[in-house]
Order: C-alpha cells, then structure tokens, then sequence
C-alpha cells in the first residue's frame, strides 16, 4: 500500500508540472498574439523589410551585371577567336560576369542571359548605365592623373569628338581620303574608315574557321577580280579583292555551278571560311568597286 501510495504521488507531481508547463505556453502565446494584433504595423514592417532586402539585393546584382555594347558579340567556348561560337547576343544584353580580364587581349568568362557560358573580349563590354567599358584602364603611375572634364585638353576632347562621329556613317563622298579596311575577328565585322577615322561603311562577314583562322596583322590591298573557282574544294567567289596573299574579301562561296550556296550565305556573322574574308555579294562588290590598290587594311 506504502510503494502505490509513492507512485500516485509522483505521477501527480508530473501532472502539476505539466499542467505549469502548459499554462506558461499558453500566456506566451497570448501575448505574442495580443502585440502582433495590438500591433499589425509590426508584422507588416518586419516582413516589408525582409521582402524589401531581397527584392534590393536582387535588382543591385542584375545592375551590376555588364551589357553588350556591339550590335552582335560572339560567345566563344574558350579565350580567343580560334575557339567555336557557342552564343551571339546583340547590343544591350546583360551578362554575368564570371571571371575578371586577363592577357593582352582581355578575355573575360560570361554567362548569358539562357545559361550559356563562355568566353568573349571585355571591350565589348560595359558597366550597366555607365559609357565605361570593362575593364576599366590601367592608372599609369608614371603619368598624373586625368585634369577634369571643365578643364580637358583640346586633343582629348577632339578624340572624343571623332570616337562619336565614327559612329555614324557618312558618305563615300564625303569621306576624308585615303580609306582604310578594319576586319574585327571578335565581331565578325568589316568597317571601311576614312582618313579622320570617321565609318563611310560597315559589313557583317565571315572569317577563317576553327583550324583556317584569318591571319591577324596589317595589310595592303594589292588587286582584285570578278570571280575565281577552287576545284580543290569545289569553290569560288564573286568580286574578289586580294589583302595578304591567297586572303581575300569575296562573297559567300557559290559552287561548281556558280551558284551561290545558301546555307554557306546564312552563316555570315560566324566564323566559317578557309580563311578569307567572305561578305555578301552586294559588300564584296561595294569592297571591289571601292577599295584601291595600296588600302591598308587592319585585322585583329
């Protein structure tokens, strides 16, 4: 009788105990409840300011994300034009910047906005709502810094003055002489300058291929002619224009029948010849009809 009276105390030892336990739950519970109800501001502040914290962090990373400033820039699966082109993307794109420049030729690591990643030049590149391009240029110790812009050299603002106007076309006859002929790799473009380094004109092309790159380097135009055919690749190309020794500016190949290849025709704007520098038959006439003998012409 003694051992059922013990137990019978304990277990209502543990009621009381559990009993304490509930009602202090209970008047925790209710007062958390009374604030948040006397007190609805409260919640709301504190889930504004979560919301608001996420939604800030998320608009600032997409800001500070770079754009594309070409109207189409090659992404390439590795750092330098000899790699495929995996992505294009046109002018304003944002793309995440994925490694910082390194080399000569500033080549940065990027994801485009479908996922793609890859490589492309960060000249082509700047900051979101910034005209300044990546990377930014390297100070040079030996050389004060820049005076300010009420205070600019007359030489500094002339390059400015012409790095805006020569990007806007002017007319052939208008144009300073002599010409010049820029080939960009990384662009898939052809720009025709004039003496003040003013754009007459601008055409999209294809270079060499992955294993028949375009030599980079200068140039000079030496001649040209209306057509001329391979039979070792079954091959040719209307209104040729000779600028370093078997490289040309021609149109998109035709074949044995001198018929234009339209599929060869749809991939201007890619890497995809054995190395000249392939155009529509309408440029490559305008760069025959144009162009003089002794054009420097760059590559790079």
């Amino acid at each position: 009788m003694k051992q059922a009276s013990w137990i019978s105390k304990i277990t209502d030892v543990k009621r009381f105990r559990l009993k304490i336990s509930l009602i202090t739950l209970a008047l925790l519970l209710g007062t958390g409840a009374t604030l948040f109800s006397c007190r609805p501001d409260l919640w709301e502040s504190l889930r504004t300011a979560a919301t608001g914290a996420f939604s800030l962090d998320r608009t600032a990373a997409a800001a500070a994300y770079p754009v594309v400033t070409t109207d189409r820039l090659n992404i390439r699966s590795g750092r330098g034009t000899s790699y495929d082109v995996i992505s294009t993307v046109s002018k304003g794109t944002p793309l995440e910047l994925l490694s910082k420049p390194a080399g000569d030729k500033q080549w940065v690591r990027v994801k485009t906005p479908d996922g793609k990643s890859g490589w492309c030049l960060a000249e082509y590149l700047k900051r979101a709502g910034s005209a300044d391009s990546l990377p930014p240029k390297a100070a040079n110790p030996a050389v004060s810094s820049s005076p300010p812009a009420s205070s600019a050299s007359p030489a500094g603002n002339e390059s400015r003055k012409q790095d805006a106007q020569a990007a806007v076309p002017i007319s052939l006859e208008t144009a300073a002489r002599p010409l010049s002929v820029q080939v960009s790799i990384a662009d898939q473009k052809v720009t025709v300058l004039d003496a003040k380094s003013r754009m007459v004109k601008q055409f999209l092309c294809s270079t060499g291929a992955k294993g028949s790159e375009t030599p980079s380097g200068t140039f000079i135009v030496s001649d040209r002619g209306k057509s001329f055919y391979n039979p070792s690749i079954r091959e040719g190309g209307y209104y040729w224009t000779r600028f370093y020794g078997a490289y040309l500016f021609h149109s998109v190949p035709f074949d044995g029948s001198y018929k234009l290849e339209p599929e060869e025709a749809a991939k201007l704007g890619t890497p995809a010849s054995h190395g000249c520098v392939r155009l529509s038959i309408e440029d490559a006439k305008w760069i025959y009809d144009h162009i003089q003998q002794g054009t420097k012409v760059v590559v790079r």
